[in-house]
């Protein structure tokens, strides 16, 4: 069955790892996120940027490449509030796209996480497994994005490539 979907590899983004509470994350936000996510394993996101409330205490901040520098003057990690950790992690992960009418068939295969909207809605992430490794996985408009560690990138873009064949 050939299945009806664009895949994409994307450019490297910057992102952020942050642990902290709720109250001290919003105020290392303010300048950028009116709202934050009170809500674990959603997001929110504002002028191309994302922010992703993925677990206790645990958020990823995800932006353009060319934003990096910016960011990182504006987060600075390693000197930031006392109670709260950021760490620049932009060269860890590599996101893919999946999108289409056939995004959420792909996604059944590649996953074992249940992506129907009455669980996994527009605006849900979460840890989870693709072909078996380690992803960061969110709801898109008509599709998904999903990051893994970089390593396994070529190896996951060629699954892909594979299951949109089978």
């Amino acid at each position: 069955m050939v299945y009806e979907v664009k895949i994409n590899r994307q450019r490297i983004s910057a992102l952020f790892d942050i642990k902290g509470n709720l109250l001290d994350v919003k105020e290392l936000l303010v300048s950028l996120f009116q709202k934050i996510p009170e809500e674990a394993n959603t997001f929110t996101s504002n002028n191309g940027k994302t922010l992703m409330y993925i677990g206790r205490d645990h958020w990823m901040l995800r932006g353009q490449i060319e934003e990096e520098e910016e960011l990182n003057t504006l987060l600075k990690p390693g000197a930031t509030l006392l109670n709260t950790s950021v760490v620049l992690v932009s060269d860890t992960l590599t996101f893919f796209s999946v999108s289409g009418v056939g995004a959420k068939d792909i996604m059944a295969i590649v996953s074992s996480l249940d992506f129907y909207e009455t669980k996994f809605r527009e605006n849900s992430v979460t840890f989870s497994e693709v072909f078996g490794i380690k992803a960061l996985i969110k709801r898109v408009e008509n599709g998904f994005e999903f990051g893994v560690d970089q390593s396994y990138g070529d190896m996951v873009e060629d699954y892909l490539h594979k299951s949109v064949k089978s």
